[in-house]
């Protein structure tokens, strides 16, 4: 009876033993098959952002280039190109085309608020808060916003008394939220040096902006030709950006074309764009 009690219990524990392995074969079955999905992954990133790199660098010999078969157009057309059998879809916009935070007037300004749903009023406010960031002096114009303004409504970030040096750096701006942000990011520039646009390349809402546009819905750009005609690019900067397999990888890049044949072009920003989501035009505004 005895020697039955003991076989009994030993088979018990065999069994517990093969379940426990079991247990572990398919815990580590599983760790291995997501280490390789995740390693896979990685690698098809590690690709797409080296496909991107490299559309991005073809699209600057695009802008260097001497021939006009060798252009590209910088209206921000989608070119298709191809890279160790990735497809990189490539844009070039010149920053001309946007709206320059340090050089623009009150009137482009507060247009671009408005084209996004602001009422003159608002439009106001956040122009001249935008200026008095902007400007040397700490003298609040008639609807800004100077350090007291800042103080006041419990900002950590005061005015900068000095021209922007990112795009990114207008959310410190008093009155201008994440969602107004996230409205007129795809306007902005501070590569520009100019106080108008260029109204051959600008986007809707830019040219809404500058009152080019009645504002319907329905309007669009006026139509312009892929710009590839030979043109002196010197001192001018373009946005390009680079996408791969559907957005998994996205580079933007913006760059200075020189007039000096040793250093033909500067970069002044290469980063992966930021997801961005805008909100719908008019629904920018908390009202």
């Amino acid at each position: 009876m005895t020697s039955n009690s003991e076989s009994g219990l030993a088979l018990v524990s065999v069994l517990w033993v093969i379940i426990i392995l079991s247990i572990i074969a398919l815990s580590v079955i599983g760790l291995t098959q997501q280490t390789r999905h995740a390693a896979v992954r990685s690698f098809e990133r590690v690709v797409a952002e080296a496909s991107a790199n490299a559309g991005i660098h073809r699209a600057i010999f695009s802008l260097l280039a001497t021939r006009s078969e060798d252009r590209w157009p910088t209206n921000r057309q989608a070119i298709k190109w191809y890279y160790s059998g990735q497809e990189v879809l490539i844009t070039i916009e010149p920053e001309a085309a946007r709206i320059d935070l340090n050089y623009a007037d009150h009137q482009l300004l507060s247009g671009l608020f408005l084209a996004v749903g602001a009422d003159n009023k608002k439009a106001d406010e956040l122009a001249d808060a935008i200026e008095d960031w902007r400007d040397e002096d700490d003298l609040r114009r008639l609807n800004g916003a100077e350090r007291g303004e800042y103080l006041a409504s419990g900002h950590h970030v005061m005015p900068a008394n000095a021209p922007f040096e990112t795009t990114g750096e207008v959310k410190h701006v008093l009155g201008i939220t994440e969602a107004i942000y996230g409205c007129v990011a795809p306007a902005l520039t501070v590569y520009s040096g100019r106080p108008d646009i260029d109204a051959r390349t600008a986007s809707t809402l830019v040219l809404k902006a500058a009152g080019l546009l009645k504002g319907n819905k329905n309007d669009e750009p006026p139509g312009q030709p892929p710009q590839t005609a030979l043109e002196l690019l010197g001192g001018q900067a373009f946005r390009i950006t680079a996408s791969v397999n559907n957005g998994l990888f996205v580079r933007e890049a913006i760059v200075r074309i020189t007039e000096d044949p040793i250093k033909p072009y500067w970069i002044l920003t290469w980063r992966e764009q930021d997801a961005i989501t805008a909100a719908r035009l008019g629904e920018c505004i908390e009202r």
